[in-house]
């Protein structure tokens, strides 16, 4: 028979230091929020235009 390897649990201090340090790394990653997008209803665009987007509107069938 093999001998059971015997797996050391991290204690209290360690578990929590690791949780702060996750916790600071997200923080470090938040950057500004993203732009909001467009939307449509009915087919016509909710917050003004961009004219540089006005092509994405015309329907050819």
């Amino acid at each position: 028979m093999k001998p059971q390897t015997v797996t050391r649990m991290p204690g209290r201090r360690e578990r929590r230091r690791a949780v702060t340090q996750t916790i600071a790394a997200r923080r470090r990653l938040e950057t500004e929020p993203r732009p909001r997008g467009r939307v449509w209803i009915n087919g016509r665009e909710v917050d003004g235009t961009k004219p540089g987007l006005d092509h994405l509107g015309r329907s050819h069938d």
